[in-house]
């Protein structure tokens, strides 16, 4: 990721990395990271579908994660109140994650 006292932090480059790894290798754990990325633009432009497809690849391989945050997105990405509007869709996903753990997103 760049961090560190030798090498500056580049998100652009390390999303490079992550993306050309993940068209070698596509499991589910570098998939997961690579949709995170989408949802939060780490890197590379927000893009809500773009995560639902590696969330989606994920799922379809069995991973408990990827099912779990498919489901989230399933869901922010179907409320008529958010539009399409990326950064409300990451705020939704993160208020479901911390809420099926049981802390408090918001008053």
């Amino acid at each position: 990721y760049g961090e560190g006292e030798t090498l500056p932090a580049d998100p652009e480059r390390a999303f490079a990395w992550l993306l050309k790894s993940y068209e070698y290798h596509p499991h589910a754990e570098i998939g997961n990271i690579l949709a995170r990325r989408y949802l939060t633009g780490d890197g590379t432009d927000r893009d809500p579908y773009k995560a639902r497809t590696c969330y989606e690849a994920g799922a379809a391989e069995g991973d408990p994660i990827a099912q779990e945050q498919l489901a989230i997105l399933t869901r922010a990405l179907s409320d008529p109140t958010i539009s399409n509007d990326s950064a409300a869709i990451e705020d939704r996903c993160l208020e479901d994650l911390f809420r099926s753990c049981g802390v408090k997103f918001r008053n």
